[in-house]
């Protein structure tokens, strides 16, 4: 088995082998989706939606409710 070396390679070039390796590669772990649900997944997204937490005017932001625990 010869060896294969990439030492004369343009970067041009290694950039394309590394990301058709790196491709190559993704495809091969990536399974397609398939829902689980007989639900449509517009509806499972609008009732996701419609429980979120919604920020009322005055409530302490993000940030600041981060501060609030650091200093306790």
């Amino acid at each position: 088995m010869a060896a294969d070396y990439v030492g004369n390679m343009s970067r041009h070039e290694l950039e394309s082998l590394v990301e058709s390796v790196v491709d190559r590669r993704m495809r091969m772990r990536t399974r397609p989706y398939r829902q689980h649900s007989d639900r449509p997944l517009g509806e499972i997204i609008q009732e996701m939606q419609g429980i979120l937490i919604k920020r009322q005017p005055g409530d302490p932001s993000v940030v600041e409710m981060l501060r609030e625990d650091r200093d306790r």
